[in-house]
């Protein structure tokens, strides 16, 4: 394991003292278990949102019919450029 320093407000620090004593757990071991619950989540969505991308990998490629250039303007306007 690897140590870690963070910063946590005081109602954050109080809230997890008061929920490691309930459930009989370290601090530092609900803040582990929070940490993997968020990766976990987190990483599962950025796998599906790669998974759809592969699938549809040059699914139009020869396709005469579409304009990509309008299709990334139309995005642009629906959902604004960054």
């Amino acid at each position: 394991m690897v140590r870690a320093q963070i910063y946590l407000t005081e109602a954050e620090k109080n809230q997890l003292h008061v929920l490691a004593r309930y459930v009989g757990k370290s601090q530092s071991e609900l803040i582990r278990e929070a940490i993997d619950q968020f990766l976990e989540r987190n990483l599962d969505l950025k796998n599906d949102k790669l998974s759809a991308v592969h699938a549809v990998k040059g699914m139009w490629a020869k396709s005469s019919e579409i304009n990509f250039a309008d299709l990334r303007q139309e995005w642009d306007r629906q959902h604004g450029s960054k």
